[in-house]
């Protein structure tokens, strides 16, 4: 049982930042317009901040710690929350506040108590209450922080799906996080039938969390699980009953046994049972892994966000010499430039392209050239588009269809990854956060099976009312063309 001196989380997050910020009890009190009694209130853990005025109070809390930063602080602050801008710092201090100031209202409600047990069971509980029970204070700790999970994935409704197995980084969107380490294992389906609505669960699951250090791993163990283990800090576990809701639910608090489990699960995170290998352009390069991916047979491509893979020479070279200096480097672009254009005069290849992969690239001009996201301008955008028109009318090894909308509309949100596939190598390639484009290789034989069978599965649906043909995207193709011309006028 906790000591009876013991502070509650929001006392000692608030005691924390005042004095990393050198902020004064009074000096707050004054930027609140409240009593120095109240401060010392909350930060002894005796009371919390009204209910009603609690919005307003954490800001006031949040604009006077970076109203008050210094140099010095400035650096503290932004390092704590993996931030560039001292602008986002409001922002993501009222966040952090808010979650601690929830997290003991709600423990005061449904406990009587503002400190947590060491140890909480609960007989049954929804899905839904299980994934609220997963937003623990403690992930705010972006600046180092290490979750373990075991996760039936595919045993859930795919309404579920996303929420638990990313439940937590929704204030992280536009921030990479290196400091933040995720390891999920997870069974991944046997069941064919199952396997385009897998693939495009995986290819979402992975561009949602791209942002922090996260590894996807397969294995057994995962039937019926629910488990999530956060170093030092928390763990949650549960037995799915089905789909909707799980059985003999424990929220551990305690450090050691946090550990003990961690340590446990982690041991089962190794290379062999890795999904998805993150790597880079450059290091598939130096591993003669992009050459694989060109000259193996038959190549399938489902395009995301467009790739130098359909650059004209001329444009490839002028790209090349406006983004990169390392005279071996662009070497070997060229080269690779050179056996990707042949690969696409003479290999049969399957390419099918998302409507809004054109539409985005037609306004944006956003190009991820060997994985450095570039702008074009409207006069490059045509030429790209140009030879593409090309490529698409007199080769006849290529055959190519559009997707208009998404194959699963619940994940419409989430940006389109790019997947390259051939019968020995495969590929994902993210839209990330990071500061370079996540690469993703497919790991395991299952993993490879489940994204050949979605492919030649959405391939095959002549009558699926998002496919359409090449005649459909040739005139798309046009279109968007004529758009850029007007771009293209405009700006001369």
């Amino acid at each position: 049982m906790p000591v009876s001196n013991e502070k509650n989380r929001f006392s000692k997050l608030l005691e924390q930042l005042l004095t990393q910020a050198n902020i004064k009890n009074i000096t707050l009190a004054k930027e609140l317009q409240y009593d120095e009694s109240y401060i010392s209130k909350w930060l002894n853990g005796k009371n919390l901040p009204p209910e009603k005025n609690a919005e307003k109070i954490l800001w006031g809390i949040s604009n006077c710690i970076v109203k008050m930063l210094d140099d010095t602080t400035s650096v503290l602050f932004l390092s704590q929350y993996q931030l560039q801008k001292t602008t986002d710092l409001n922002q993501a201090i009222y966040d952090n506040l808010l979650d601690e100031y929830l997290y003991v209202k709600n423990l005061r409600q449904e406990t009587g108590a503002e400190i947590a047990p060491a140890l909480s069971y609960y007989p049954e509980l929804t899905l839904m209450q299980f994934i609220m029970k997963l937003h623990h204070p403690s992930l705010r700790q972006v600046n180092s922080l290490d979750v373990i999970s075991v996760l039936d994935i595919f045993a859930l409704d795919k309404e579920h799906r996303l929420l638990i197995s990313m439940p937590y980084y929704e204030h992280a969107a536009g921030y990479f996080f290196p400091g933040v380490h995720f390891s999920c294992i997870i069974k991944l389906s046997d069941d064919p039938r199952t396997h385009t609505e897998d693939a495009v669960f995986l290819m979402n699951m992975l561009t949602n969390s791209n942002n922090i250090d996260y590894n996807l791993y397969s294995n057994d163990i995962a039937y019926g699980k629910l488990l999530f283990v956060v170093k030092n800090t928390f763990s949650l576990s549960g037995m799915l009953l089905d789909s909707h809701h799980c059985i003999s639910v424990t929220i551990n608090e305690e450090k050691e046994n946090c550990n003990l489990i961690f340590n446990r699960i982690a041991s089962l995170c190794t290379k062999e049972s890795l999904l998805f290998r993150s790597t880079t352009i450059t290091e598939m390069m130096q591993n003669h892994e992009y050459m694989q991916s060109l000259l193996t047979a038959n190549l399938r491509y489902l395009i995301g966000h467009l790739t130098e893979h359909f650059l004209p020479d001329d444009l490839h070279e002028e790209l090349i010499q406006q983004h990169f200096t390392d005279p071996a480097y662009m070497e070997r672009l060229r080269t690779m430039h050179q056996i990707t254009s042949r690969v696409l005069r003479t290999s049969p290849m399957r390419i099918i392209i998302y409507d809004s992969t054109l539409s985005q690239f037609s306004i944006s001009g956003e190009l991820d050239l060997y994985n450095f996201k570039v702008i074009l301008s409207p006069e490059q955008r045509l030429r790209y588009m140009t030879h593409m028109l090309h490529l698409f009318t007199a080769q006849s090894n290529l055959k190519v269809k559009q997707v208009v909308g998404d194959f699963i509309s619940s994940f419409h949100h989430i940006p389109k990854a790019s997947l390259f596939l051939s019968n020995s190598f495969g590929y994902l390639r993210l839209v990330s956060q990071a500061p370079h484009n996540k690469i993703a290789i497919l790991n395991k034989e299952n993993v490879k099976t489940i994204f050949k069978n979605f492919f030649d599965d959405i391939w095959m649906k002549q009558n699926h009312h998002a496919l359409k043909d090449e005649s459909f995207l040739i005139q798309s193709i046009q279109d968007f063309m004529i758009s850029i011309k007007i771009l293209n006028e405009i700006s001369n």
